[in-house]
């Protein structure tokens, strides 16, 4: 049962990874006027010295605020002509 649990759960991050590969944003860069004013204090209060956990809360807060900004493209990709690369990719 945890073979088939965590099996399942790295073939959703390949699937997740590939995803994400699949698309970009349209424009990579956000303008002063769509930054939240949370972000700025996220960066002005994340210190190097914090521990690892709050590191982590201040960068969900800057990634949450940013991803409702962010406007995603889906990547124009090739079609694989070799036959051992379509295998890995199933």
């Amino acid at each position: 049962m945890t073979f088939e649990l965590e099996n399942k759960k790295r073939c959703r991050s390949l699937s997740d990874q590939h995803l994400l590969a699949r698309f970009h944003p349209k424009n990579p860069i956000i303008t002063k006027p769509y930054v939240h004013e949370d972000i700025a204090v996220a960066f002005e209060n994340v210190k190097r010295d914090d521990d690892y956990a709050i590191k982590l809360g201040w960068t969900h807060i800057i990634i949450a605020h940013l991803i409702r900004e962010i406007e995603f493209e889906q990547v124009q990709q090739l079609p694989v002509q070799d036959l051992s690369k379509k295998l890995k990719i199933l």
